[in-house]
């Protein structure tokens, strides 16, 4: 039951094709495990929320999440803190054609004081004074 509702909230609430589901599937078949839901929270609720912010929010295509789906393993505050803050600092780009490119894979593979160093080009207090304001 948990996979149908799971795959329901991706086709039907995310607008994703059945074959960008495969391809999620293949690529990170844990996602169906991870949304189980709670008493609280229905069964992929957090999954939809994350994506409207990475669709809706960062302008995200949805063949670039569909690409990236290990995006859906981070938690929604940590991908808003960190997008943040890249806007913020004017370096919120995620078109690899353009210059200063952010991967969606610094969002789950970094820490913290890789991804300021590496992306945002800061040090890892500059990010907390920033987290500390928001």
């Amino acid at each position: 039951m948990q996979v149908k509702k799971v795959t329901f909230s991706l086709e039907e609430e995310c607008g994703f094709s059945k074959a960008e589901i495969r391809s999620i599937l293949l690529a990170y078949p844990r996602l169906w495990r991870r949304y189980y839901g709670s008493p609280r929270t229905p069964p992929g609720r957090d999954l939809v929320r994350t994506f409207d912010y990475l669709h809706g929010e960062m302008g995200l295509a949805q063949e670039v999440i569909a690409k990236t789906p290990k995006i859906f393993s981070v938690r929604l505050p940590r991908i808003e803190a960190r997008h943040r803050y890249l806007v913020a600092l004017g370096r919120a780009q995620y078109d690899p054609t353009r210059p200063l490119y952010v991967p969606l894979t610094a969002f789950y593979e970094l820490d913290d004081a890789e991804f300021c160093l590496r992306h945002a080009k800061t040090s890892v207090h500059d990010l907390n004074a920033f987290l500390k304001t928001m």
